[in-house]
């Protein structure tokens, strides 16, 4: 079912509308379902990402099976939203600016994820005190 399903008593009838390619996220490319039924189309994610995430949210592989290691044996959470928080504990901040051109996260984009990554588990300052 899409997510019309809940308009009225008619089923979705889902069908492949195109493939969208990405620029960040997922390395590959994303379907556009279109439900018949109901006249709409959305964009299917896989598990762990969400829409304008440039990183998974969980380790999870596309099919959505745990990773629990990732291919070179390191912590799963290092290629999720939760990269930040662990090099941030391991007392390392990314660069201020791009070293050569080369296009690693920047250390405004380490803040950004760990305030993102307190906001997702409930524990950001403002959501208590503001």
């Amino acid at each position: 079912t899409g997510p019309c399903a809940q308009r009225d008593e008619q089923p979705c009838r889902l069908s492949l509308d195109h493939k969208r390619l990405r620029t960040t996220g997922p390395c590959f490319a994303l379907e556009v379902l279109r439900c018949r039924s109901h006249e709409i189309a959305f964009t299917v994610y896989p598990p762990g990402h969400v829409p304008y995430g440039r990183v998974a949210l969980a380790p999870v592989a596309p099919d959505g099976h745990a990773l629990i290691t990732t291919h070179r044996g390191t912590h799963r959470f290092e290629d999720t939203l939760f990269a930040a928080a662990l090099d941030a504990a391991d007392h390392q901040a990314w660069p201020q600016a791009a070293e050569d051109g080369y296009l690693l996260p920047r250390f405004p984009t380490q803040i950004r994820r760990l305030v993102r990554a307190c906001r997702l588990l409930g524990v950001e300052p403002t959501l208590c005190w503001g």
